[in-house]
């Protein structure tokens, strides 16, 4: 599916990129006309308002929407978006003036928003809440500044761009999260188990097992030496 984007030429030139270009242009792909977008509501501005249905897009941070989502909810369901890049597109500014272009060898997967989820562990069990993990692909900005961004060498994450929205898992309750990102579970299982599916990166499976246990879909079954053993609730 190609977005909808409010963007020009992926020739433009790094630094002049419109401020927040992936959040608008799946805005855009989410609202059914321009008009539905950044209305208030509740006392919040929400990304996109269309009948009884508020669409909060949020590329990281979900700590930042504790207060504002419980609030939503009390009047209108909610549709969380977050982004996971399956496909990355690395654009570098070049010492003349233009561009260079490689394809990133890192590809998400839908277990990332595991990473954002401990944030809210318990909302998505609420009533009128849906998370959509949409798969895209990407561009992602960059331009160096020595003073900054050490970690990358010197190069400054500047915009991330939507290029096309690859698919979109949707997911109701935690539950559904667990059958589906972890299909082959056995009756028994720790996040050594968990991080088969999250390709090998314990960390995530960690954060999984983490959302899974606040959210009363896993629990506690037992101890091996220091690693917990759990079972579905």
């Amino acid at each position: 599916m190609t977005a909808k984007s409010s963007t020009s030429s992926s020739a433009q030139k790094i630094g002049t990129l419109n401020e927040g270009d992936l959040h608008l242009s799946l805005k855009l792909f989410y609202a059914d006309d321009p008009s539905q977008i950044e209305r208030r509501t509740s006392n919040y501005i929400v990304d996109v308002l269309k009948h009884d249905q508020i669409v909060e897009i949020q590329t990281r941070g979900f700590g930042a929407l504790r207060r504002k989502l419980p609030a939503l909810l009390q009047t209108h369901n909610v549709t969380l978006v977050h982004p996971v890049a399956i496909r990355k597109t690395i654009v570098k500014s070049t010492e003349d003036g233009g561009y260079s272009r490689r394809l990133s060898p890192k590809k998400g997967i839908v277990h990332d928003v595991f990473d954002e989820l401990v944030s809210l562990p318990t909302m998505l069990d609420v009533d009128g809440m849906q998370l959509d993990v949409v798969l895209v692909h990407e561009e992602e900005f960059r331009r160096f500044d020595k003073r900054r961004a050490w970690r990358r060498r010197g190069w400054v994450i500047v915009e991330r761009r939507l290029v096309e929205v690859v698919s979109t898992r949707t997911f109701c309750s935690s539950m559904q999260l667990l059958l589906e990102l972890f299909p082959n579970l056995p009756n028994q299982f720790t996040t050594e188990d968990l991080a088969v599916e999250t390709r090998g990166n314990r960390s995530l499976a960690q954060k999984a097992a983490y959302f899974l246990r606040e959210s009363n879909s896993i629990h506690v079954v037992a101890k091996r030496g220091n690693t917990l053993v759990y079972e579905r609730c």
